[in-house]
C-alpha cells in the first residue's frame, strides 16, 4: 500500500509589535494579531493576543482490507472480502465509515488518482447451486449518499492461474467520495473444493497523490 499526500500548510496564531518596512516605501511601527498559513514553526510572541479560531472538520482517508465473517444488521452472518478506501473522522480505525454530525462543504478531498487492485482466489463454481462461491463488485458512496455513475469509473476482471485480479479506477477525479471499494461476498464453498485463503494471496491498494485537500 502506498500513499502520497500533498503538502499542507500549518495555521498559527501570530503576534507582532515593532518596526517594519512597507515594500521599501518607508518604515513604521506596527502591531498585529493574526492567523496565518505557515510553512515553519517560528512565532513572534512579543504581543499577547486573544484569538478565537474555529476550523471546519475535514475527513482523513485510510486504506482498509477485511476478510472474515460479519453480521448483516442482525439478519444473518456471512463471509466478506473487501479492499477499500474510506473517510474517517479521526486517527483510529473505529472512526472510519462514519460522518461528521453536520455536513460541511469541502470536508472531503479530491484525488488526482485513485485505483484499487484486488487479487483474490478465483471464484469456484458450486455445482449444487450452479453458481460461483464468491462474487465481487465495485462499490462507492459520494457526499450526496449516491454511488458513482458507470461513466465515472472503470472496473475490470482478469482471471489468472488460481487468482483473479479486479481493478477499480476512479475516472471522475472531481468527485467527492466517502468510500471507494472492491467488495466481495463469499458463500459456502462446495464440498471438496480447494479454496486458497484470501490473505495468503497478494493484495495491493494504491492511493496516489491527493491533488488538493
Amino acid at each position: 500500500m502506498g500513499a502520497e499526500l500533498s503538502s499542507k500548510y500549518q495555521y498559527k496564531a501570530m503576534a507582532f509589535d515593532g518596526e517594519r518596512s512597507f515594500s521599501g516605501l518607508g518604515e513604521g511601527d506596527t502591531r498585529i494579531c493574526s492567523v496565518l498559513a505557515c510553512t515553519g514553526d517560528t512565532i513572534d510572541t512579543s504581543v499577547t493576543c486573544d484569538i478565537l479560531v474555529i476550523l471546519y472538520s475535514k475527513y482523513q482517508y485510510k486504506a482498509i482490507t477485511f476478510d472474515g465473517e460479519r453480521n448483516f444488521s442482525g439478519l444473518g452472518e456471512g463471509d466478506t472480502r473487501i479492499c477499500s478506501v474510506l473517510t474517517c473522522t479521526g486517527d483510529t480505525i473505529d472512526t472510519c465509515g462514519k460522518r461528521f454530525p453536520t455536513f460541511v462543504v469541502n470536508s472531503t478531498s479530491i484525488f488526482e488518482e485513485l485505483t484499487i487492485v484486488a487479487t483474490v482466489p478465483t471464484p469456484v463454481l458450486d455445482t449444487r447451486l450452479d453458481a460461483h462461491d464468491s462474487s465481487f463488485f465495485p462499490i462507492s458512496l459520494d457526499v450526496s449518499i449516491m454511488p458513482l455513475e458507470p461513466s465515472e469509473y472503470t472496473y475490470t476482471e482478469v482471471p489468472g492461474d488460481g487468482t483473479t485480479v479486479f481493478t477499480y479506477t476512479l475516472v471522475n477525479t472531481e468527485k467527492e467520495l466517502y468510500s471507494f471499494a472492491v467488495w466481495g461476498r463469499v458463500f459456502e464453498p462446495a464440498p471438496g473444493s480447494s479454496i486458497v485463503p484470501f490473505l495468503s494471496k497478494s493484495l495491493l491498494v494504491i492511493v496516489l497523490a491527493l491533488l488538493y485537500v
